[in-house]
């Protein structure tokens, strides 16, 4: 038996995350076959924060209003997707609360 995706969301404020399960309140903008390859393609391609363990999808911290957020979101995940060979998920995919 084959173990589920890994998914990897974009918080509202830009903090991208990944696992099995997305938090409430993220978009996921894509997954991976395994967890490592999404962790590598996370940890290589987003912005670092300061403390060194949280990273962020380009554009989405600056953006001005929720259209430029979900804009600069898809954006870095095209990216993503064709540099590291993910799947795209297209939203509007976003975890409910529980």
């Amino acid at each position: 038996m084959s173990k589920p995706p890994t998914l990897i969301s974009v918080h509202p404020g830009g903090q991208v995350v990944w696992g099995r399960t997305p938090p409430a309140g993220a978009l996921v903008i894509a997954s991976a076959a395994r967890y490592r390859d999404a962790r590598s393609a996370v940890q290589a391609a987003a912005r670092h924060a300061r403390d060194g363990r949280r990273y962020f999808a380009s554009g989405v911290p600056e953006a001005e209003n929720e259209r430029q957020a979900m804009a600069a979101a898809l954006a870095w995940r095209d990216w993503l997707c064709k540099r590291d060979g993910l799947t795209p998920i297209d939203p509007p995919y976003v975890q409910q609360e529980a």
